[in-house]
């Protein structure tokens, strides 16, 4: 069966690391290491070579593997990996060191989420987020905030996380530019004309952007505009 977590983990000055094929963290699960990482690795064959995120390596992983959070995972760095990832709940990572401030979710298959992640770097630093997979799901409601007290950090969505944040609000600017028609249409009320933008995106980027986030972009820049 899974491992499963419904309860209270809290490692003071130590990383806290659950290994399976099917880890899961329930609603009410609150995993917390707040001077080390936070891991849920579901796989057949896991090696840890050191603490951190960097000393997770999943040596033999399937599709079939899955890692599951609806609750609360804290650390100076979170990360998940498995073969499918989906994550729904809230993940903070707040850096008690110079490599902290770091939230990695990693799925050789399909991950996805719809929930809340927020990562703050060293002494006001922005933060980073990396959702990477063969497919990446950013569903509605999702949340991802890297910024902090001196600005912001860097997100990165995608296989392999080629098109992060930045790429892509430089492509979406461009197309926006250069795409008149398509912003009046959807300022008027046609909402499928930012479809149009999407696609010239998707085809700038090599289609190696991730849809979903692309739309979000358009849709905040238009609304804003």
């Amino acid at each position: 069966g899974p491992l499963r977590v419904d309860r209270r983990i809290l490692a003071s000055s130590c990383d806290v690391v659950l290994i399976g094929p099917d880890v899961q963290a329930g609603a009410q699960a609150v995993i917390r290491s707040p001077q080390g990482a936070t891991v849920l690795a579901a796989g057949q064959k896991v090696e840890l070579t050191g603490r951190g995120l960097e000393g997770i390596h999943l040596e033999v992983q399937a599709p079939a593997d899955q890692a599951v959070n609806l609750g609360t995972l804290q650390g100076d760095a979170v990360g998940i990996f498995s073969g499918t990832l989906r994550h729904s709940g809230l993940i903070q990572a707040s850096a008690a060191s110079v490599q902290g401030g770091r939230v990695v979710l990693k799925a050789g298959d399909h991950a996805e989420t719809s929930g809340t992640v927020t990562a703050q770097g060293a002494n006001g630093a922005g933060g980073q987020v990396d959702l990477l997979g063969r497919t990446v799901g950013v569903m509605a409601g999702a949340v991802v905030d890297t910024s902090n007290t001196h600005g912001g950090g860097q997100i990165r969505v995608g296989v392999d996380g080629e098109a992060d944040a930045g790429q892509l609000e430089a492509l979406v600017d461009q197309a926006i530019a250069a795409n008149p028609k398509a912003v009046a249409d959807f300022k008027g009320g046609k909402a499928a004309a930012a479809k149009a933008l999407v696609g010239q995106v998707m085809k700038a980027s090599g289609g190696k952007a991730n849809p979903a986030m692309v739309d979000r972009i358009i849709q905040q820049k238009l609304s804003r505009s």
